[in-house]
């Protein structure tokens, strides 16, 4: 039966050989899309064990020999921008000699003082912003950090030698016995449970269908060659088979085209980060295991469906007369799921707590997405046989009795819609829900330095750099038990420096009469503040024992409970005095939160201070992993809305091939154009109209319960909704256009009589 296939293959014409390559180049991007999303979350995996083994496993309570090492994480706060640095300050105990599990993760040896190892990525960093290396304590000779100690090509990690004195001290430096922390300790910006479940719905649907609207290409003329093989003497088995083959070797050569064209780009998207998360060649490798069992599942599956719905054809040739309407249990796994995903996001609503939240949301994705395909065909045929009984208007009766005779091609272009909807609501909530993850109050972010290693002229100058907007000067000094001590008696925990305009944009929801140059007290509401109108008190001065003695004024600023900025202090509405910024102090900033605006204060610090050290707030590195679960979204919402439009493409052209051979009878008996063209349209749009809006209703639904889900977000959103039937007045319109461009195809008599 082979020989017979090829046969027919090769005598297929044009039209067969266009549609082979066809149903061979879906293979091939579904393949290519779904092993690129494997190498993503393959990268993710791997990446998140290297920077667990980056991690100082410290010692407790014995006396196993170890080094000295203090620092943190890439989750800590010390960065670049928004790019978080793994930075590690080690030294060798005295006399002491490096042992092998002692040397940082992909450093050639253990870092002598003054020595540094760091990553390709940073040395990078640091070419480009001058002044930064000798702040991050880089300025000596540097060795490169391997892949072993990298979570990703981009990847930030410094590891800087000390003497053993530097960090002898007990609240500054801590032993550690090897690089092999807990899987605890560290905490990845994209989990990998987190990103499978995004890209399963973002990706992997839409991969799925175009790979079905491929597989099932030509459908109705396909039929109508099993029947006339069936009609010349083959068996139905034959038949069956000659049937699946077409299938079989577009799946065979699409699936290896896949894997060349996977092995061809995934290392250059993995490294340039296109999918929103880097990761190294080796990472994203297909294993030879995985590369067979990608070729024999797409070609047995492609097969497999290509089989389905010609064996009712081989084993009864004669066409059907009477059409038989789908089965009414198609609708019930709609009906089941609605309400369960209802139910769902209504006991997650009630209850934050309530576990299983992956698990729970996978199978309301699965069941409304069934459900919906599910019921795609007796909804459409339902509206055929509506419209048909309840009007006479001929291109409304026309288009009806379409929809209940044949509605498999207009099935795959509504399901094609469907699932553009669902992304886009799906992908909108998502997207809501990481930014509400890093979302604050303040569009401002936090940079600290401290200034009590720099002297007075060093002091003026990191407070005086022009691109500073908010200055928080801290008064808590750190004891001689090197705990945080308030200031002296009389004086107030912090002086914030800035304008009116600056201070109504860092607190929005900030109260009172506001006159630059003048000096208020600070009142968080909910707080008895201890520095009371009236009060004698002292504004230290650059020396101990210097400072200003002034009267705290009965004019307040007040700012909700929690203030960003302001605290229990005083708040003077303009700079800080050139030569008046107390020895000691710590300067907080507030920038905006952009990574070139974070990367130029940095600069300018390391410019007019090199020993001073800008550390980024525990803000910045929710703003760095929001940047990296942003892009991950974004990257997979714009391949799956890629899939889903191709998908749509493929049904839409698939389908005006389809119709050529009744479009030419309708023009042989004298159908009018205007009639054709809206009964073409109406084929299309009555249906979408009918189905598009559930869907952008269910879109909704799952796109809220994605939300309660993650927490970040309470309430109802109707962004979801109202993104659903935007998409889905758009589809309306491409389903009006598809129609229009079926009708204005040219026929002839070669379409009555052939194929």
């Amino acid at each position: 039966m082979t020989r017979l296939a090829l046969r027919l293959l090769r005598g297929g014409g044009r039209t067969a050989a266009l549609r082979l390559v066809l149903m061979a180049g879906g293979v091939a991007v579904t393949v290519t899309a779904l092993l690129g999303a494997w190498s993503l979350l393959n990268g993710l995996d791997h990446g998140n064990d290297r920077a667990v083994a980056s991690t100082p496993t410290l010692r407790y309570d014995d006396d196993r020999p170890g080094f000295l090492v203090r620092g943190a994480g890439d989750e800590e706060g010390t960065g670049v921008g928004l790019r978080p640095v793994a930075r590690w300050e080690v030294a060798l105990p005295d006399g002491a000699t490096a042992r092998p599990e002692w040397v940082p993760p992909g450093c050639p040896h253990f870092p002598a003082p003054g020595e540094a190892c760091l990553s390709p990525a940073l040395r990078d960093v640091l070419a480009r912003t001058p002044g930064l290396a000798a702040a991050l304590g880089a300025s000596g000779p540097t060795e490169t950090v391997g892949q072993p100690g990298l979570r990703g090509p981009d990847a930030l990690v410094l590891y800087v030698g000390r003497a053993p004195a530097q960090l002898a001290h007990a609240d500054r430096g801590t032993v550690a016995t090897a690089w092999r922390g807990d899987r605890g300790g560290t905490v990845p910006p994209v989990a990998p449970g987190t990103a499978a479940l995004e890209w399963l719905v973002l990706v992997g649907v839409p991969a799925v269908l175009f790979l079905g609207v491929c597989a099932r290409l030509s459908s109705t003329t396909r039929l109508r060659r099993t029947r006339a093989l069936r009609l010349v003497g083959l068996t139905s088995r034959q038949s069956a088979f000659v049937a699946a083959f077409d299938g079989r070797v577009a799946g065979c050569a699409g699936a290896l085209v896949g894997l060349g064209a996977h092995a061809s780009v995934q290392a250059a998207v993995g490294r340039a980060g296109l999918l929103g998360v880097t990761w190294f060649p080796s990472d994203g490798r297909v294993p030879w295991g995985l590369g067979v069992l990608v070729v024999v599942v797409a070609t047995l599956g492609v097969g497999r469906v290509c089989r389905v719905g010609m064996l009712r054809a081989a084993d009864s040739p004669t066409q059907r007369v009477t059409h038989r309407p789908a089965r009414r249990w198609r609708l019930v796994p709609l009906a089941v799921a609605v309400p369960g995903t209802i139910a769902l996001l209504a006991a997650r609503t009630r209850d934050p707590s309530l576990g299983g939240a992956a698990y729970g949301y996978t199978a309301a994705v699965a069941g409304c997405l069934v459900g919906l395909m599910l019921a795609l065909r007796p909804l459409v045929e339902r509206t055929g046989a509506v419209l048909g009984d309840r009007t006479r208007h001929v291109a409304v009766r026309l288009a009806a009795r379409r929809l209940q005779a044949d509605a498999s091609a207009t099935v795959r272009v509504l399901a094609a819609t469907v699932v553009l909807v669902l992304v886009a609501a799906v992908g909108t909530s998502v997207l809501a829900e990481v930014r509400a993850t890093a979302q604050d109050y303040s569009p401002l972010a936090e940079v600290s330095v401290d200034l009590g290693h720099l002297d007075a002229a060093q002091r003026d100058a990191v407070v005086a750099l022009p691109a500073t907007r908010v200055v928080t000067v801290a008064l808590d000094v750190v004891g001689a038990d090197g705990r945080w001590e308030p200031p002296a008696a009389g004086a107030p925990r912090q002086i914030v420096y800035a304008s009116c305009a600056d201070l109504r944009r860092v607190e929005p929801t900030l109260t009172g009469r506001c006159v630059d140059g003048h000096l208020y007290r600070a009142v968080p509401q909910g707080w008895t503040s201890g520095t009371h109108a009236g009060t004698q008190v002292v504004l230290p001065g650059p020396r101990a024992g210097t400072g200003t003695r002034t009267t705290v004024p009965s004019d307040a600023l007040v700012t909700r409970e929690y203030g960003l900025v302001l605290g229990d202090g005083l708040v003077m509405t303009g700079p800080p005095p050139a030569g008046n910024v107390p020895d000691g102090a710590q300067v907080v900033f507030w920038e905006p939160r952009t990574d070139a605006d974070l990367v130029a204060l940095q600069t300018a610090i390391a410019r007019v201070a090199p020993a001073a050290e800008a550390r980024l707030g525990d803000a910045v590195g929710l703003l760095a992993a929001y940047a990296a679960q942003r892009g991950l979204v974004e990257g997979g919402a714009v391949l799956g809305f890629g899939l889903g439009a191709l998908a749509f493409l493929v049904a839409a052209v698939d389908r005006s091939a389809e119709r050529r051979r009744s479009l030419a009878l309708l023009r042989a008996v004298g159908t009018g154009p205007r009639t054709l063209r809206a009964a073409q349209v109406l084929e299309l749009a009555v249906p979408a109209a009918l189905v598009l809006v559930p869907t952008a209703v269910v879109g909704a639904l799952l796109g809220n319960l994605y939300r309660a889900l993650g927490g970040a977000s309470t309430g109802w959103s109707a962004a979801p909704l109202a993104t659903g039937l935007a998409l889905a007045a758009l589809a309306l319109a491409a389903c009006a256009v598809v129609g229009v461009f079926v009708a204005q195809r040219r026929t002839g008599v070669r379409d009555l009589v052939g194929d």
